[in-house]
């Protein structure tokens, strides 16, 4: 998993996956796209990192799920993937404390919600709002928060 684990990301289109105890890189990650948010998995997306994706001309943003340890991808959340109305990048995600709920919050101004395990659209919802920064789920499941 990610014990003795941190990652970083930034405007050049990587994450790093750094030695949180010695403070030394383990692994580089080409992306080709700027991760805008970050936060690792728990239950089913244990040993994964969650990535928030910014968007390229032409293309979607994306959430990503990427294996910590062999850092293949898991699972892609794009606009293909939640069919039409998905614009702009994805701005933040949340992993629900049980680890079987993914949530991203959009330039759209929408709010998604996915199962864990297999990436499927569960619920989507327009915030009202330009851009949603934070999206996460009260402890017992049952609350989304947007802002």
């Amino acid at each position: 998993g990610g014990e003795g684990l941190a990652a970083s990301g930034g405007k050049d289109n990587a994450l790093v996956l750094w030695d949180a105890e010695q403070g030394k890189v383990r692994h580089r990650i080409e992306l080709g796209r700027n991760p805008l948010d970050l936060a690792f998995g728990h239950g089913p997306c244990d040993g994964s990192l969650l990535a928030a994706m910014d968007s390229l001309p032409g293309e979607e943003g994306q959430a990503l799920v990427i294996d910590v340890e062999t850092h293949q991808l898991r699972l892609a959340l794009s606009a293909s993937t939640v069919g039409p109305g998905c614009a702009g990048h994805v701005s933040c995600l949340h992993a629900s404390l049980s680890g079987g709920t993914l949530l991203t919050g959009a330039a759209d101004g929408s709010v998604r919600q996915y199962c864990a395990r297999d990436g499927s659209l569960v619920l989507q919802y327009n915030s009202g709002m330009r851009d949603v920064n934070l999206t996460s789920l009260s402890c017992d499941g049952r609350y989304i928060q947007a802002s």
